[in-house]
């Protein structure tokens, strides 16, 4: 599922691609897609508007329109979008085309149809409206300790849970672990204010490294467990082996050496 990286790259692919054009219409190919929205009513509110700015809260992406109001995106399992500056044909698997007046266009394309694509009145009211706790790579160390540190159950639920922090997914958090040296089992609350730190300092260097890197696991550093998170591979730190488990009924990885229990 796209987290904060990924959506942070959406963010700015919309940003230098479809702000500022003006609206004519919008077409919805399926509307399973639309939330609290019908094709009519999304056709109707931004008809004639423009995307002004692109922001972002956790897996979230919002664009502003001139006036008021706004568009968000939930990019679910695969879900990303798709520019043209000309006239061109929907892409395979296009949902929702906001078909722009000087003949382009931006295209939510979403394969497995498990995003979303709705409006809202402003990101404060979006975030407001799904409980969504303080976003992952711009929240304080002092937030992160009060919302992570008296957090119930293992310290990888505690990273994921949305409500309490938004943005990351079952990858990144791994990902954090591993740089930071903790178990993805660990009790959250039992962690020391040193080991909090440590985890708050790996949590935004790997955001920065992966939103640098675009995204891509391939782009990321050799010392990253992105890059091996099949059972048996080689961890990229020692001599050990990267092993999987089941926390909250996600599927993760880690090191058993570099992250001891």
């Amino acid at each position: 599922m796209p987290e904060l990286p990924d959506v942070e790259c959406q963010r700015r692919y919309l940003a230098a691609t479809s702000l500022h054009r003006t609206i004519e219409r919008v077409r919805v190919f399926d509307d399973r897609v639309l939330e609290g929205e019908t094709p009519a009513t999304l056709g109707r509110k931004v008809h004639a508007r423009r995307f002004e700015s692109s922001r972002r809260h956790g897996k979230w992406l919002v664009a502003p329109l001139d006036r008021r109001g706004a568009v968000g995106f939930h990019f679910g399992m695969t879900g990303r979008l798709e520019s043209h500056r000309a006239p061109a044909p929907p892409p395979a698997h296009g949902q929702v085309r906001f078909r722009f007046r000087d003949g382009g266009a931006l295209d939510y394309v979403a394969p497995r149809k498990l995003g979303v694509v709705r409006t809202a009145e402003s990101l404060v009211e979006l975030v407001e409206e799904k409980s969504l706790g303080p976003d992952a790579w711009t929240v304080s160390y002092d937030e992160f300790r009060a919302r992570i540190g008296p957090k119930r159950g293992t310290i990888k639920g505690a990273l994921t849970d949305q409500s309490a922090l938004a943005g990351l997914g079952n990858v990144y958090a791994d990902e954090i672990l591993f740089q930071a040296g903790i178990h993805p089992r660990a009790a959250a609350s039992h962690l020391s204010s040193d080991r909090l730190r440590t985890l708050f300092s790996a949590m935004h260097d790997v955001l920065r490294t992966a939103v640098a890197a675009r995204a891509d696991p391939e782009s990321m550093p050799d010392s990253y467990l992105l890059r091996r998170r099949s059972p048996g591979e080689p961890c990229p730190r020692c001599s050990g082996s990267v092993e999987t488990y089941q926390v909250g009924g996600r599927r993760g990885c880690y090191c058993p050496r570099c992250q001891p229990r």
